[in-house]
């Protein structure tokens, strides 16, 4: 991308705030792993905390929420410009009525979404396993733990198009590519 997509201004905020209102919104605890509070945050009630250990990319932010929050947590990446109140409502759902012991993993066009997925404080020590053995990838941590794995529908699967180049952000969001 060559910029912070978490700086990505959307809508007048940071993708990074818009998440964090959306779940908000939903009545849920907001966690932010893996940088310090911006300047000039805006929502007082959302916690920042470093990564336990720096540099294992998202098997170690996940695993450094589930030790803070002591309790599931409902992983969501900040580069889903198009993500709504009401896939965060869809996810919850889902997670409440079909749970395996690790959790949820969304599934968007054949395609497993393990930054829109629900993972259950049970899994830490299966993350904590996987990333001493130097393995870091999301995928093998969710082959090698007890999830549901949920088909998204399609009115779902539309706002899980997250954004990994300037080309994406504009044609996602109408906007240039640039921090706010």
């Amino acid at each position: 991308m060559g910029t912070d997509k978490a700086a990505l201004s959307i809508g007048g905020m940071t993708l990074l705030e818009r998440t964090a209102r959306l779940a908000l919104a939903v009545n849920l605890p907001v966690l932010v792993v893996g940088r310090a509070c911006p300047d000039g945050w805006p929502l007082p009630e959302v916690t920042f905390v470093e990564d336990a250990v720096p540099e294992l990319g998202p098997a170690g932010g996940l695993a450094t929420a589930l030790r803070h929050a002591q309790t599931s947590v409902l992983a969501v990446a900040c580069d889903l410009p198009l993500l709504t109140e009401d896939a965060l409502r869809w996810l919850m759902a889902q997670a409440r009525s079909q749970f395996e012991p690790s959790g949820l993993v969304t599934v968007n066009n054949g395609q497993r979404e393990p930054l829109f997925a629900v993972y259950d404080l049970t899994c830490l020590p299966l993350i904590e396993a996987q990333l001493a053995k130097g393995r870091r990838s999301m995928k093998e941590l969710i082959e090698a733990g007890e999830f549901v794995l949920d088909p998204a529908p399609e009115w779902v699967s539309v706002q899980l198009a997250n954004v990994n180049t300037p080309e994406e952000w504009r044609e996602k969001s109408g906007l240039p590519c640039g921090p706010r």
